[in-house]
């Protein structure tokens, strides 16, 4: 409810929250209403899912009207997308499927049931062919979403050494320093 009045009108201005809110500047008061509205959905969490399949729970961002995208249930950000959907489109391509009427979502879903695809694309020398060596992690990101969605890539924290720590807190390497 109060969400809706946080759009574009600024409807929510003409509440009048505390006595002293004639101090602040309109931009002021939309501002701390604005920290107030991220701060509370950070605590209570948006489902997604829910929101994109019922209107009544989407407020002003999710409408039914919108087209959801399949990568909206990855890790890629957004601006990323169109990325996605061209290295998936080439890989379906590539696979032998018709050029006729590549539909991205077909492309998607083809990339994602066969990730051996995925796994058999050098990214580096795909980025070069689409000049685009500047977007070769995101490229690599992407296809290991792609590959394994949600999977924690993450090294295993290991103990370092006594020595390792000393060379850490120190800055020396072993070249430097040695014994006595």
């Amino acid at each position: 409810m109060v969400a809706t009045l946080c759009e574009p009108g600024k409807e929510i201005l003409s509440w009048k929250l505390t006595p002293l809110e004639n101090f602040l500047t309109p931009d002021d008061k939309y501002g701390m209403i604005e920290q107030v509205m991220v701060d509370a959905t950070n605590q209570v969490c948006l489902d997604i899912n829910l929101a994109s399949s019922h209107e009544w729970h989407s407020g002003l961002t999710l409408g039914s009207s919108q087209f959801i995208d399949l990568l909206d249930d990855t890790r890629i950000h957004p601006e990323s997308y169109s990325l996605a959907h061209e290295l998936a489109k080439d890989i379906y391509l590539e696979d032998g499927n018709d050029n006729a009427n590549v539909v991205l979502e077909m492309a998607i879903e083809h990339v994602r049931e066969k990730p051996h695809l995925l796994r058999a694309v050098d990214v580096h020398e795909y980025a070069e062919q689409k000049n685009r060596l500047n977007k070769k992690e995101t490229l690599n990101d992407i296809r290991l979403e792609l590959i394994e969605g949600f999977q924690d890539r993450s090294r295993l924290y290991v103990e370092s050494s006594k020595g390792e720590e000393f060379y850490m807190v120190s800055g020396e390497s072993e070249e430097a320093l040695s014994e006595g």
